[in-house]
């Protein structure tokens, strides 16, 4: 039941003075780690802001350039990403072939090492 947090300060009481690390940590240390979650608040805000933006815009554009040309894009990017699941499981298949065949060469090579090695010792 230990609640962390950021920068991998323990905020559980250590053990017989009831107090927190956060507590125990110099006053640098502390002021550090305060202005560190301020700077990781503020990129955060400023994240949502930016995608708030978008989302408006994105909002926006829906209504002025209609869902046809949301869909012809996004049918775009569909027909994109099915062409290289394509090219992609094509690979895997040819790499998976390869692989056969290299067992196969492993396995013979064995079987002549083993000859080999037979016809030395007989």
């Amino acid at each position: 039941m230990e609640d962390r947090v950021q920068d991998g300060v323990s905020s559980t009481a250590t053990s017989g003075t009831g107090k927190s690390k956060l507590e125990t940590l110099p006053k640098e240390e502390l002021i550090k780690f305060a202005k560190k979650q301020v700077m990781l608040i503020q990129k955060a805000n400023s994240r949502c802001t930016e995608l708030e933006k978008e989302i408006e815009e994105l909002k926006s554009n829906s209504v002025a350039g209609g869902t046809d040309e949301i869909i012809k894009a996004l049918t775009e990017r569909l027909n994109t990403i099915l062409l290289e699941k394509a090219e992609t499981e094509q690979h895997c298949l040819s790499l998976k072939k390869e692989n056969i065949k290299m067992k196969q060469q492993f396995e013979v090579r064995q079987y002549f090492n083993f000859l080999l090695t037979y016809i030395v010792w007989s």
